[in-house]
């Protein structure tokens, strides 16, 4: 499936080109938002001949299913692999290693669609621009290892 007009996929492609990077197919992994699409996609990952030191799940969900496969691997996150998740749901903080993962505001995106119903000026798949998503640092990434997480 392509990826969505400024979705996540297509953010990071873009962020690769920017640094002049170009990207590794190996390293993109089509799933589904579950924890076992997760956990499946982290053990395609750590199989690959050179596995990645750091992985940006496609949500939250996902990336405890990863952690779950890095862990079943005798991995350690983040010593061995970083990860991040995306959405910022409530459990991250009680992880074996807290999450870092991106927030989006879920009330934004529905006053958002609430306005568009009301006011009638989208048409189906029509791109809604949204605010950026919030980075919350927590200990799955090397560089927050060693912090306390923050309040959330």
């Amino acid at each position: 499936m392509p990826p969505v007009p400024g979705g996540r996929q297509e953010g990071y492609l873009r962020a690769l080109g920017e640094q002049g990077i170009g990207p590794d197919p190996d390293l993109i992994v089509d799933s589904t938002f579950s924890i076992d699409a997760g956990t499946d996609a982290a053990l395609t990952l750590m199989r690959l001949s050179s596995p990645p030191t750091a992985i940006f799940a496609v949500n939250d969900k996902t990336a405890i299913g990863a952690m779950s496969a890095l862990l079943n691997l005798g991995l350690r996150v983040p010593e061995d692999v970083s990860l991040v998740g995306y959405n910022d749901i409530p459990i991250l903080g009680c992880l074996p290693t807290p999450l870092t993962t991106l927030r989006v505001s879920f009330d934004q995106i529905a006053m958002t669609a609430l306005d568009l119903l009301i006011s009638g000026r989208s048409r189906p798949c029509e791109p809604i621009q949204m605010a950026a998503p919030t980075l919350i640092p927590r200990r799955s990434t090397m560089a927050n290892a060693g912090k306390e997480r923050p309040a959330s």
